[in-house]
């Protein structure tokens, strides 16, 4: 929920769970299995959302053989 007040200020409430994923996503070290097991926590909660999809043509498979 996330709540607007008249001074410019905003509140936003989260359930414990989605907030120690949250605080486990932040601290966590960008590409470590933790931060990748938060990450997928947090999708699927709908908390943040998932990385589009690519479309997985000749070009996408060939600049891993370059």
């Amino acid at each position: 929920m996330y709540v607007t007040r008249s001074n410019n200020e905003s509140v936003a409430v989260v359930n414990q769970n989605k907030l120690n994923w949250l605080e486990k996503y932040a601290r966590s070290e960008e590409g470590s299995r933790e931060h990748a097991i938060a990450r997928d926590q947090l999708i699927r909660q709908k908390f943040i959302s998932p990385d589009p999809v690519v479309k997985s043509d000749d070009n996408y498979w060939g600049q891993f053989y370059e």
